[in-house]
């Protein structure tokens, strides 16, 4: 028994001096590039996730190279007669040769893990005195862990002679392309086990991933077992003749073909994909048109020069839309200033006010008309500052709504059509119907996004301001918009109370106008009825791993809308906070964990129609990550 460790131990030593050699090499460049009393724990394990992409390629490759030579060097130098001849079983000469090419092998993650307890043994100071002796330990074990199932891997591999690297390549394209479509496949990547991934100062340690792949390595290195127990024997010796005849050489030289093959479309990918995140990162795109410039009486335009047309045609009706707005509100601005309007889009998604100016996306859409209403919309904002004195975006969180809802109010009964009107009124009954109109979360912008969907102010401010024209004509929204410019205005309100005063001031009636808005949406409600009753209430159900947290929605097909989610890490998150995931097979909508930072998250299931893009979102739900 001794000798046949003597033996394993001779085959090994090349293997053995590299592995000494890099060790050797990291005490090295630690000497030479680093300050060893100022590289704790923390920053080692940090090099490690860093390197990654690096290091579970190089282990496998050492590994997957040694157990490749170990089982059919005995056939190959005619030892196994030898072998046979000893008073051993060939399960106990297997074992041998397996735990000697373990413990070979893992003599590189107890060469990093001395290191990285060395380097921080000089390092610790009186912020961080504890030696972090456990962390170490998960270290090593994770190591080890990946090393085991490599190996098991490899001892199969090593049965099909030349065709074992191409047989490893065919796995791990497979691999990639199931990993596009089953995220959950991921607890069977060996080079994800041992990956820093921290609660706290918690190392979590991958149960699932751990028990599926020791479920898998176990079973193959069993089956490796069998095969060097006799069933193997038939199998080589089959190969070996079959290299004598033409037909064993046309089929090794397509193995040696898929090996190259395999090899350039493998660094392709991996070419194609760094190039792909760093052209999604860092590569600038400059515009090959030029910013314009042109005038109305009301408005002065910047415009791509390459959009010359559509800004012409908006232009033409700019001033008629200014009019209008002007006319509904009972006043003009009070500077004669021109309202400068941005329509290369930078930074909006259809269009922005901010004081006396606006900016739109003149390339959204090729329709005068619906950029005309876009128009109409932000300059109605304008208007709104102004006569209030910029009132209301001073206190934004309580009025919002109404903000936005006067400037939808006029944006479709001014300048769009019937049917785009009763679209947005659709969801407004949506939401009726659902019992989501609460008038106290309206007036508080923060708990109404801690809550649903911030665009129901659109839809619901609309019918706010439809009410309180219903009860008190046209005029009333220029007094209200007065009311709050009054000097002696009480200070530090807001809410309802807030509201309560303006109206009061306005001699308006806010109860009977809240009424009345309730009034119209029951109206609506039963006038889209029948949609109404065929949209599902939807909920969905968490499936988390270590590296993905996925939403799986309990209904996935509604005719003629798409099932929709969306993810966010806090209540207070804006809208351009939000984390918009990728959706795969079985329906589910996955996003990596390590983009959630908290204890917890919120998703938002919804429906977005396809033929008109209406939107319907339900409630925030929080949930706490496991």
């Amino acid at each position: 028994m001794r000798s046949l460790w003597l033996k394993e131990l001779r085959a090994s030593r090349p293997f053995l001096l590299l592995i000494c050699l890099m060790g050797l090499g990291s005490y090295v460049d630690d000497a030479f590039t680093k300050i060893p009393y100022l590289h704790p724990l923390a920053s080692s394990l940090r090099e490690a996730a860093e390197y990654q992409n690096f290091s579970p390629v190089f282990i496998f490759l050492l590994t997957f190279s040694l157990s490749l030579g170990i089982l059919p060097r005995e056939y190959d130098e005619g030892t196994i007669e030898f072998l046979d001849s000893l008073p051993l079983s060939r399960a106990r000469i297997f074992l041998v040769k397996f735990l000697m090419a373990f413990m070979v092998v893992s003599i590189l993650p107890l060469i990093e893990t001395t290191r990285f307890a060395f380097l921080h043994l000089l390092s610790r100071n009186s912020l961080d005195p504890s030696f972090h002796v456990n962390l170490l330990l998960t270290s090593l074990a994770l190591d080890i862990f990946q090393i085991f199932t490599l190996l098991c891997f490899g001892f199969l591999c090593s049965f099909l002679g030349r065709f074992a690297w191409a047989v490893a390549g065919i796995v791990f394209w497979l691999y990639l392309l199931l990993s596009d479509h089953a995220p959950g496949i991921s607890v069977f990547n060996v080079f994800l086990v041992n990956q820093p991934f921290f609660e706290g100062q918690h190392w979590v340690i991958p149960w699932k991933m751990l028990f599926f792949q020791l479920g898998l390595s176990v079973p193959i290195l069993a089956l490796s077992l069998a095969l060097f127990k006799g069933k193997g024997d038939r199998w080589l010796s089959f190969q070996r003749n079959l290299t004598h005849k033409t037909a064993g050489r046309v089929i090794g030289a397509i193995g040696i073909l898929a090996i190259v093959f395999i090899t350039v479309s493998l660094i392709w990918w991996v070419v194609v994909r760094n190039t792909q995140d760093e052209a999604g990162e860092s590569q600038p795109a400059f515009a090959e048109w030029t910013i314009s410039q042109a005038t109305s009486q009301k408005y002065t335009f910047a415009y791509p020069s390459n959009l010359q047309n559509r800004a012409m045609d908006l232009l033409a009706g700019a001033d008629e839309i200014h009019q209008k707005v002007s006319h509904f509100l009972g006043t003009a601005p009070t500077s004669g200033d021109r309202i400068h309007v941005d329509l290369s889009g930078a930074g909006c998604e259809s269009g922005q006010a901010y004081w006396k100016s606006i900016r739109m996306d003149l390339a959204k859409t090729a329709d005068a008309q619906e950029l005309g209403a876009i128009l109409g919309h932000e300059t109605t904002h304008v208007f709104i500052d102004q006569i209030s004195d910029r009132r209301l975006s001073d206190e934004f969180n309580s009025t919002r709504f109404f903000h936005e809802g006067l400037a939808t109010y006029l944006e479709y009964r001014l300048f769009s059509p019937e049917e785009k009107l009763q679209e947005l009124r659709s969801i407004a009954a949506i939401l009726r119907s659902r019992k989501e109109v609460e008038i106290k979360e309206f007036v508080d912008d923060e708990k109404l996004r801690s809550k649903r969907d911030l665009d129901m102010v659109y839809p619901i401010g609309e019918r706010f301001v439809a009410a309180l024209v219903s009860v008190y004509g046209d005029e009333a929204v220029g007094k209200l918009l007065r009311a709050f410019t009054r000097p002696n205005a009480p200070k530090g309100l807001s809410g309802m109370e807030l509201w309560y005063d303006v109206f009061q001031a306005a001699n308006l009636d806010l109860n009977r106008v809240i009424d009345q808005m309730f009034v119209l949406l029951d109206e609506d409600v039963q006038k889209h009825a029948q949609e109404i009753e065929t949209l599902p209430r939807l909920q969905g159900r968490l499936i988390s791993d270590r590296y993905w947290v996925g939403i799986k929605p309990t209904q996935t097909k509604v005719d003629g809308w798409e099932v929709i989610c969306r993810f966010r890490q806090k209540p207070k998150d804006m809208k351009h906070d939000y984390l918009m995931p990728e959706r795969h097979l079985h329906d589910t909508f996955y996003i990596p964990r390590s983009s959630l930072s908290g204890a917890s998250f919120g998703y938002q299931l919804g429906l977005i129609n396809m033929k008109d893009s209406r939107v319907i979102y339900e409630s925030w739900v929080e949930v706490p990550l496991k």
